[in-house]
C-alpha cells in the first residue's frame, strides 16, 4: 500500500434531494488518531456514514489501503479491515455480551489478532457481564460492547461516532484510557467526540466540520493554541 489508509477527497453525499457533503477532504495516515469536529448537524455522522458505505457517493473520491471502495456495499467495506463504533452504540439488545461479540467476529492476522480474552483485557467488565442481554447493560458497559464488537472484526481503521456522548465521566475516562491503548498498539483510528482536550491528548491531528465542508485542519497543537477555532467554529470557550 502507497498513501494514506484512508482519503477522501471532494466527497459529496445527499439525503435525497438534501445535499450535506460538499468537497470533504480527509487524509488519515496508517498508525495515526485523526479527530472530526464540528457542532450537531454539520456533517460528521454524514461522513461517517458515506465512508461506510451506508450513504452514496455523489461525487469525489473514497480510497482505503490505496483502492477506492465507493459503491460496494457495506459488509464489503467492514471486510476490507474498518471497524465501526457507531453512533448509539447499536448493539443487539436480545444477545448476550458474549454472542454480541462473536457474531461479527473475524480473524485476525499473526498473534497480535483481537481474541475475546483481549477484549475481556481490555473491558474486564464485559466478562464479568458475557452472559447478560444487551438490554442489560448500562450505556457505558453498551460503549464498551460497541468497541469490543468491532475490535473482534480485526479492523485496520477504527471509527468512533460519538464515543463517549452521554457517559458519566468515571466511564469517559475509561473509554479515552482503552484508545490510548489502541493507539499506543499501533491501530489507526478517526473519532467523532465533543470533548476537544481529551481528543488532543489522543490525535495528531484534526478537521473541523461546518456545513458539510472541512473549514479548519491543523494539529493538537494547533488546535489547543488557537482557542478562537474552538470558539467559532464549536461554540467552546469564552
Amino acid at each position: 500500500m502507497t498513501g494514506p489508509l484512508l482519503q477522501l477527497a471532494g466527497v459529496e453525499a445527499a439525503y435525497g434531494r438534501s445535499q450535506v457533503l460538499f468537497g470533504v477532504d480527509l487524509v488519515v495516515e496508517a498508525g495515526s488518531a485523526v479527530a472530526l469536529l464540528g457542532r450537531n448537524g454539520m456533517g460528521k455522522t454524514t461522513t461517517i456514514r458515506t465512508v461506510m458505505g451506508l450513504l452514496p457517493l455523489q461525487a469525489g473520491i473514497i480510497r482505503f489501503a490505496g483502492q477506492p471502495v465507493a459503491g460496494l456495499p457495506a459488509h464489503r467495506i467492514a471486510r476490507a479491515g474498518i471497524g465501526l463504533v457507531p453512533e448509539g452504540r447499536q448493539i443487539f439488545p436480545n444477545l448476550t455480551v458474549h454472542e454480541n461479540l462473536v457474531a461479527t467476529a473475524r480473524a485476525g492476522a499473526g498473534a497480535g489478532g483481537w481474541t475475546l480474552a483481549r477484549i475481556h483485557q481490555l473491558f474486564p467488565r464485559l466478562a464479568e457481564r458475557a452472559g447478560n442481554l444487551g438490554s442489560e447493560l448500562s450505556g457505558g458497559e453498551q460503549q464498551m460492547l460497541a468497541i469490543g464488537r468491532a475490535l473482534m472484526t480485526n479492523p485496520r481503521l477504527l471509527i468512533l461516532d460519538e464515543a463517549t456522548e452521554g457517559l458519566a465521566p468515571l466511564v469517559r475516562r475509561e473509554i479515552w484510557s482503552s484508545l490510548a491503548r489502541l493507539r499506543a498498539e499501533g491501530l489507526t483510528i478517526l473519532v467523532v467526540d465533543k470533548d476537544v482536550e481529551a481528543l488532543a491528548r489522543l490525535c495528531d491531528r484534526h478537521a473541523i466540520l461546518e456545513r458539510g465542508r472541512v473549514v479548519w485542519t491543523g494539529t493538537s497543537a494547533d488546535l489547543l493554541a488557537t482557542p478562537e477555532v474552538a470558539r467559532r467554529h464549536l461554540g467552546l470557550g469564552g
